[in-house]
């Protein structure tokens, strides 16, 4: 989500991260487009606010509730394989 591009500088091995990847954020709706921190190179989709966050996707797998409609199928199996989140 584009709420955590101003956290990025903290992430573990950030300068690594800024030097090897371009990130893709998502703005949670209602907010604005995210602006990456330098040296974070990023795009910010449009179009298509999504309003689950992964928190709440984890949350309901440790419910015991579907997450098929929220995640892609290949994702949702690999929770499910995997038993992650429980």
């Amino acid at each position: 989500g584009a709420d955590n591009v101003t956290s990025l500088p903290q992430w573990r091995e950030a300068n690594e991260l800024a030097r090897l990847a371009e990130f893709v954020a998502i703005p949670r709706p209602g907010e604005p487009p995210a602006n990456f921190p330098p040296p974070f190179r990023g795009r910010t989709l449009k179009g298509f606010p999504f309003g689950v966050s992964s928190s709440q996707i984890r949350a309901r797998v440790k419910a015991g509730l579907p997450i098929d409609a929220l995640v892609p199928p290949a994702v949702a199996e690999a929770v499910r394989n995997n038993r992650l989140y429980l």
